[in-house]
């Protein structure tokens, strides 16, 4: 079972970013047990450019598994909660702590399923986040980045480099980014 994040409107941002992957980034992370990285511990750093912010309430993390030779799934969405933005304005968003029992549930659960039979058992997990506009929004040139960190004390791993942030609104279909308020 991979670790799969996509960022913004899932589909949207996965289409808009394939150019803008970093691959030892994206390397680095394959090895991350989404069953065994602690809720606690995950966190992921947008680096969004003047103008644009994460609509509140929006940020989730998704965690699916599918048994195919029972035809068991599981499949749950969990709250980020943002930190206050860091000297450059950039957040990071954490698995709400009030989720942490049901998501350690849910990864126990799947770790069962993986020890009974690894070969049927697969998933991914994916972070979703709608943006919205501040002001006048975001230069017309203006690019997003990703971070993901799976453990305390840890770098974070670059996995999306100078997204587009016209390429994400033209792929969810979206003339123009919604505004925050």
């Amino acid at each position: 079972m991979i670790l799969k994040p996509a960022l913004a409107s899932l589909a949207a941002l996965s289409l808009a970013a394939c150019a803008s992957v970093v691959p030892s980034g994206a390397a680095r992370l394959s090895s991350v047990s989404p069953v065994t990285t602690d809720p606690a511990d995950f966190a992921v750093l947008l680096q969004l450019p003047p103008g644009l912010a994460v609509r509140p309430g929006s940020p989730q993390m998704a965690l699916s598994a599918t048994r195919t030779d029972t035809g068991e799934t599981s499949t749950a969405t969990y709250v980020l909660e943002a930190s206050p933005p860091d000297e450059a304005g950039n957040r990071t968003y954490r698995v709400a702590p009030g989720d942490y029992a049901s998501l350690r549930a849910q990864q126990s659960l799947i770790a069962l399923w993986k020890s009974e039979n690894e070969r049927a058992t697969s998933g991914s997990l994916s972070v979703g986040l709608e943006g919205c506009s501040l002001g006048a929004g975001p230069a017309p040139n203006a690019t997003v980045s990703a971070l993901v960190q799976a453990a305390p004390n840890q770098p974070f791993i670059q996995v999306l480099r100078d997204v587009s942030v016209a390429e994400i609104a033209r792929a969810a279909g979206m003339e123009e980014i919604r505004p925050c308020s």
